[in-house]
């Protein structure tokens, strides 16, 4: 809701305008698309797609760079990552080296992809109806979440199927959050965190809806992203000597009703209730 708030409203639009110079010498981007990179830095996957589709929405952005900067903007939090370190490796250290090489890999597509051509100058700042901006920002949210939320019922159905049948490696590239748990392997994980997982990426297809994805592209700079954040990984933890606990398989099963809370669970089945309400009185929806 913030991000698109901030994109909707022009709130940081003197900041944007002060950014353009380097960003545009840096990325090949102006200050507004600087700020929709940096939040989808720190907002997990779906976030910066969001974004930059609201850019080419209010034809802020080209499809050529909506495609470019979509390759890489699809990030996870540096809070799921942490906590990844903590719960699976027992190491606060290597949860900070997979945010470093994550966000590190973003940052060297964007400088990758820079081309030099000329940005969307800046028109004079409008006056602008603060609380239009609020509330676009909640409900265009809350019809994404709604998305998210049925890709998320979706391939966790997936991915318990694939678990029980022991297909561990099928799990990690539907799922990235499944798969990471289900092979807890450091290096893996690193790949999985950048390739974002079928799931991730379905999500980011319902969200995109004003301009066209290449998708041999997007696909083909998800497996870059893996594949550079496994190797910055192996690299920084041979080069600064970090061991890496063994993990033990002597672990101690108990039972749950749910892997959620039950609020959570409650909240899941009503979203998926919903989703399949508006689907079925949605007549645009009709190919479904």
């Amino acid at each position: 809701v913030m991000g698109t708030f901030i994109i909707t409203s022009n709130c940081t639009f003197a900041f944007e305008k002060t950014l353009s110079p380097i960003t545009n010498f840096l990325f090949s981007i102006n200050g507004k698309q600087f700020i929709v990179f940096l939040i989808s830095l720190f907002g997990g996957y779906p976030v910066g797609a969001k974004l930059i589709d609201d850019l080419a929405k209010e034809k802020e952005i080209s499809e050529k760079k909506a495609n470019r900067m979509l390759c890489y903007c699809i990030n996870a939090g540096p809070a799921f990552i942490l906590s990844i370190g903590e719960r699976i490796f027992s190491s606060k250290t290597l949860g900070v080296i997979l945010v470093f090489s994550h966000v590190f890999t973003s940052v060297v597509f964007a400088v990758f992809l820079r081309k030099n051509e000329k940005n969307k100058q800046y028109a004079q700042l409008k006056k602008i109806n603060v609380g239009n901006a609020l509330i676009y920002s909640v409900s265009s949210t809350a019809q994404n979440m709604i998305n998210v939320c049925a890709f998320v019922i979706l391939f966790s159905v997936v991915t318990e199927f694939t678990t029980k049948s022991n297909l561990k490696i099928v799990t990690a590239f539907f799922e990235v959050t499944s798969g990471i748990f289900a092979l807890k392997n450091l290096y893996f994980t690193a790949f999985l965190l950048g390739f974002s997982g079928l799931s991730v990426q379905m999500q980011i297809f319902s969200i995109v809806k004003n301009f066209k994805i290449d998708i041999k592209k997007f696909f083909l700079f998800r497996i870059a992203h893996g594949a550079l954040s496994t190797i910055l990984t192996f690299s920084i933890i041979k080069l600064l000597k970090i061991p890496i606990k063994t993990l033990s398989n002597n672990v101690s099963f108990y039972y749950k009703p749910s892997s959620l809370s039950t609020c959570a669970s409650v909240c899941f089945i009503l979203t998926a209730i919903v989703l399949v309400a508006s689907l079925k009185n949605n007549k645009s929806l009709s190919y479904f």
